[in-house]
């Protein structure tokens, strides 16, 4: 890539040959203008090949969007497995107060036929009784 130094008093972060890399500009298409951080060696074999674009708004931004997804991403995880939690507690319930219909039900039947044959017992016998003239 060919580059251009800028002379700057900001210093920019240190390369791995251990001097601040310089603020260059680009002068290669698509990159035409943009600044980076560059190894100051980048024309010797010896050179770190340091690199770093220095697009802090954009970088921010991006940086940003990419932390804020991983938390939704991890949110919707945490999210996903209690629904699923949920469901499964739910269908347990469910199937308890079916459970529980059906002991209601099997009782209400034996109390109605019992409460039915308490009636017919105590309906006198007529075949066997005596009428008075």
């Amino acid at each position: 890539m060919s580059s251009t130094s800028t002379n700057s008093r900001f210093q920019g972060p240190f390369c791995g040959c251990g001097v601040p890399a310089p603020l260059r500009s680009s002068n290669q298409d698509p990159n035409r203008g943009r600044r980076f951080f560059g190894c100051i060696n980048y024309k010797q074999p010896t050179a770190c090949g340091f690199f770093l674009w220095l697009d802090p708004e954009r970088d921010m931004e991006k940086e940003l969007i990419q932390a804020e997804n991983q938390v939704l991403k991890r949110e919707v995880e945490a999210l996903t497995k209690k629904n699923e939690k949920l469901r499964k507690k739910y269908k347990e319930a469910e199937a308890k107060v079916l459970g529980y219909q059906k002991i209601f039900f099997g009782v209400l039947v034996v109390f109605i036929v019992l409460w039915l044959g308490k009636q017919f017992v105590n309906v006198p016998n007529t075949r066997n009784m005596k009428y008075l003239p």
